[in-house]
């Protein structure tokens, strides 16, 4: 027999989301401005969603290259948006 069990989740503020997103990723102070602006686009694309904060930031932690976050935010706009 299977069990499930439904659990609801609430959305994080975005201030929460956005700390949850940068200690996730480890961006540091000398990120390129584009990256921060696409990692706060990221942050807002998750909708207050933990998984989903994490799950990104798991994706770009140590990812330097500004064509990979656009990659990834692109990904996460069609996601949300399909």
């Amino acid at each position: 027999m299977c069990y499930r069990e439904i659990i609801e989740v609430e959305r994080l503020a975005l201030d929460e989301t956005e700390q949850l997103f940068l200690e996730n990723v480890g961006l540091n102070d000398r990120c390129s401005p584009q990256i921060e602006e696409i990692a706060k686009r990221i942050v807002r694309e998750c909708h207050g969603l933990p998984l989903s904060i994490i799950d990104m930031a798991d994706q770009l932690r140590g990812v330097d290259d500004i064509h990979e976050w656009r990659n990834i935010l692109n990904e996460l706009e069609n996601w949300f948006h399909d």
